[in-house]
């Protein structure tokens, strides 16, 4: 890529057009506030609508010339092509008020666009603006070690593998890992899940442990539970009770019967009674129904005399009778009452034996269950004891696993290490350290620079310009592009190894006028 040329209207210090012309190796001069830097911000804002840090959220407002209505900025572009072939570009961005536009060779287009034909912005910048790549490294360097990685020609795993330890190739080649991150994370995952199982499983033992202790010895806990079947034996045979186990009681059934006679006795009497006294008594000059004689008077009183007796007879037999009858029921009712009490006393001693037994067996019972929960719980102590060592076994193959892919990583960062810098000369990118403690190795990244190895942060002006000249060479190396660079400050630098690829060096002349000048 060559930048040829560049025309900037109401840009910072140009209101009117300025247009400056460029070859391989430019030399830009002048005075304090000139414009020499103003002129890789016109590159930058034209190509990507950013300044020279990357910052697009208001940077119009702080690049436009205050005095002119419209900021108009057109970069002329050579672009290298797949067959040799040079193509060139006119890029160009305007603004006015709010409304901006970018076109490419004078038509209208999008970023994206811009991007498709020379690269993503921060690639571009990394390059062009020496110190930029080394910023993004000390404020975040993760994000200075993922674009440097993504730049970088991907390395075959079976080739990576082959530098590791047996087990770890084991475990790589198990794994089938197509995204090592993305399998770390999902190792990473899993191995917190395994965790809260563990303490899960781990408050299951703790609570079986100290609820599943029998405190009496295994010979009582039979006895008790033998003493258990008994009773309830007991209590079937007492709750299904035959009469053999009932007490004798009197026999009211002769003594019935004998009422029954007696009854029997005194209604025949009664009757015969009843009858005799409604017979009508014959009187003296009644005749004979059979034989018409008449009776005389001392017939009918002797007849009269005769039937009195009878009756009295009767009477006294049925009071004889009825006396009998009395103390028969006097008798039956001693008797049964006497049964009454006999059975009253069987039913108080079996209610109060069926009352005592099942308070004992729910007694007993409640013994025998709780033991016998405790020995269940036992049996799942013994269960959850060896879910936990196979969740502990699975953990330990995980982290095995893990560390397995953390130096798959670490060792395809060792050979990309090996790749970078063997571009590189008095810099060193760094993708990983020693742990000082535990000596183990870990991702990371820095940016070192000279015989020293000092870290880019603690570099002179000088140093960080060398440096960064060094880096952009690199990245145009990997990526096999050729972005321009652009050396500002250059006057602090006494020598530097010049890029291979266009270059702009930029160096402060006292009280002079800005001038571009084409040196080769």
């Amino acid at each position: 890529m060559k930048i040829t040329d560049a025309e900037i209207t109401g840009f910072k210090l140009h209101k009117s057009k300025a247009i400056f012309h460029f070859g391989h190796v430019n030399h830009i001069s002048g005075g304090n506030g000139k414009g020499k830097t103003t002129i890789s911000e016109a590159i930058t804002w034209c190509l990507y609508g950013c300044d020279l840090a990357g910052r697009t959220k208001e940077v119009y407002d702080r690049l436009k010339n205050k005095s002119a209505k419209e900021t108009i900025v057109k970069i002329g572009v050579d672009l290298p092509q797949q067959d040799g072939s040079i193509v060139h570009y006119d890029f160009c961005r305007t603004r006015k008020g709010k409304s901006s536009s970018l076109f490419i060779n004078g038509h209208e287009a999008k970023q994206y666009e811009i991007d498709g034909l020379i690269g993503p912005m921060e690639l571009f910048l990394s390059v062009f603006v020496p110190g930029y790549f080394g910023t993004i490294g000390i404020a975040e360097p993760t994000k200075a070690r993922n674009m440097l990685v993504s730049l970088l020609p991907k390395l075959d795993h079976a080739d990576v593998t082959a530098r590791l330890h047996e087990d770890d190739q084991v475990r790589i080649e198990s794994l089938d890992m197509v995204n090592p991150e993305h399998a770390l994370k999902n190792i990473r995952a899993e191995i917190l899940e395994n965790d809260k199982a563990l303490g899960n499983v781990q408050g299951k033992i703790d609570y079986l442990r100290i609820n599943s202790m029998l405190d009496v010895p295994k010979a009582i806990v039979e006895a008790d539970e033998n003493r258990l079947a008994d009773l309830r034996d007991e209590f079937s045979r007492i709750l299904c009770a035959v009469d053999a186990d009932k007490p004798v009681l009197h026999d009211l059934a002769p003594l019935q019967e004998q009422r029954a006679q007696l009854r029997f006795q005194y209604d025949e009497r009664a009757k015969k009674f009843k009858e005799l006294k409604e017979k009508p008594l014959s009187e003296a000059g009644d005749r004979c129904p059979t034989c018409q004689r008449e009776h005389t008077a001392e017939e009918a009183a002797a007849e009269f005399s005769a039937r009195k007796a009878r009756l009295k007879e009767l009477q006294l037999e049925c009071d004889a009778i009825k006396q009998a009858g009395f103390q028969l029921a006097s008798e039956i009712e001693k008797v049964t009452n006497e049964n009454a009490e006999a059975m009253l006393a069987y039913e108080g001693e079996r209610r109060l034996k069926i009352e005592e037994l099942q308070a004992e067996i729910e007694e007993l019972s409640a013994v025998v269950a709780e033991r016998a929960a405790k020995l269940k719980m036992a049996g799942d102590l013994t269960k959850q004891r060896e879910i936990y060592d196979e969740i502990v076994t699975e953990q330990q193959e995980k982290k095995a696993d893990m560390q397995a892919v953390k130096n798959f990583m670490l060792q395809y960062a060792e050979m990309q290490v090996e790749y970078v810098n063997s571009f590189l000369k008095l810099a060193k990118i760094q993708l990983f350290k020693f742990s000082g403690s535990t000596g183990e190795m870990t991702l990371d990244f820095s940016i070192l620079y000279g015989e020293d190895e000092t870290e880019y942060k603690s570099l002179s002006t000088s140093e960080k310009i060398r440096c960064s000249i060094e880096l952009a060479g690199l990245l145009n190396q990997v990526r096999n592009i050729s972005y321009p660079v652009y050396i500002d400050n250059a006057e602090s630098v006494e020598s530097f190894d010049e890029p291979v690829t266009q270059y702009f060096v930029a160096s402060v002349v006292p009280k002079a006028v800005l001038q571009s000048e084409i040196v080769a």
